[in-house]
């Protein structure tokens, strides 16, 4: 069997990325499992490419990893670790949380629906609902005295 080429592993990327966004660490490892005998050399130059054509931009898939996780009710905390754990680097990571507000109103619409906030033992399970959404504790009590 032939060695795969420049174009059967371009042809592989596009078809990944049309389905959805990747990080440039899972598109590698997508790659590399897919054509084990290809050398590194040949993988930088069709990333490369990918990078320069637009179809591999990093910012714009950690912004928008970042939104579709802040409305799915989870805190910066918790959002940084899974965007680094995907493979993002952090400095792209840390400049998308500093540039973008954060958008309180989803984990606040979730509490008042998931917890009668007037009681003590409601109140304490609120507490631990956004401990393990990743929120800071200054966050917290913020979010619980509106």
């Amino acid at each position: 069997m032939d060695r795969p080429g420049y174009k059967e592993i371009y042809a592989f990327c596009i078809k990944l990325l049309s389905s959805r966004d990747f990080s440039e660490k899972e598109l590698r490892k997508k790659v590399a499992l897919k054509f084990s005998d290809v050398n590194a050399s040949l993988i930088d130059s069709v990333i490369k490419e990918l990078k320069n054509s637009g179809f591999l931009d990093e910012r714009k898939t950690v912004l928008n990893l970042f939104n579709w996780k802040m409305e799915s009710g989870w805190g910066k905390r918790k959002i940084r670790q899974y965007l680094i754990f995907k493979g993002f680097r952090p400095e792209i990571v840390d400049e998308v949380l500093l540039s973008v507000e954060f958008d309180y109103s989803y984990i606040v619409c979730t509490l008042k629906r998931k917890y009668d906030l007037r009681k003590n033992k409601e109140m304490l399970k609120a507490k631990r609902f956004l401990l393990q959404r990743g929120f800071s504790f200054l966050e917290i009590q913020s979010l619980l005295n509106c």
